[in-house]
């Protein structure tokens, strides 16, 4: 089941959740997604899924705001669109920021990856294995990533994405996951994704993003709200 809001919709259908929205099923108009590696397999990216409404007690401060925003590739605001305004690695006492200023970031559950433009994928992975660059390949169509065996891949520091200026630590444990087809390949879940030319850069916030937070997707005020997740 899809997310969007129903502008993305095939011949602008209702959605699920137009749906049981507007038959009077849910409490509030709102997603709850919590996604937590403790809650499967080594690697496994899975979760819970609240349909209206969400569980306090697994909410925990910070708790960040963001409003959903709309880019060029979809002006009618179809996505879940968010203002990433930087990404750090804190590598020593001084992050080093690879990238400032708005970046246009669609929350995806359809991928496991974070993708970010080629030219940012290289220059984090200068920073964090700059001598495993051979190992780096394509994965799908316009997309480069690191796979490598999971009992070789190196040592490297947390990663920081900003929302809105809200920061977002990404620990190494947090960026590697396993594959489910091939035994011991690791994929580091950052990737680099070919960007459209002389356009607004593009984000993907894949499953991983989600790793250990609880996500609120907000339909009617168009606000998504993030914060500390708590597995019992």
């Amino acid at each position: 089941m899809g997310f969007a809001f129903q502008q993305l919709s095939q011949l602008g259908a209702p959605t699920v959740m137009t749906n049981l929205w507007n038959n009077g099923k849910l409490e509030r108009n709102m997603i709850s997604l919590l996604v937590d590696k403790n809650l499967g397999n080594l690697g496994d990216h899975v979760g819970t899924l609240y349909l209206g409404g969400y569980d306090p007690s697994k909410l925990h401060e910070p708790i960040f705001h963001h409003p959903v925003i709309t880019g060029y590739v979809e002006p009618k605001g179809g996505y879940w669109g968010l203002k990433a305004t930087g990404l750090h690695v804190t590598n020593g006492t001084d992050p080093i920021k690879l990238v400032s200023g708005t970046n246009y970031a669609i929350l995806a559950t359809s991928t496991p990856f974070i993708l970010v433009s080629k030219k940012t994928f290289l220059a984090l992975m200068q920073v964090i294995a700059p001598d495993r660059l051979h190992e780096i390949g394509t994965y799908d169509v316009g997309m480069q990533a690191w796979l490598a065996l999971c009992n070789t891949m190196p040592v490297f520091p947390p990663v920081t994405l900003f929302i809105d200026g809200a920061p977002y630590v990404m620990t190494p444990e947090d960026l590697l996951f396993r594959s489910s087809t091939v035994e011991n390949l690791c994929f580091f879940a950052i990737g680099g994704l070919d960007q459209p030319t002389g356009q607004e850069p593009i984000w993907i916030l894949g499953t991983t993003f989600f790793q250990h937070r609880y996500t609120l997707l907000d339909y009617e005020n168009r606000v998504v709200s993030i914060g500390r997740s708590r597995v019992d």
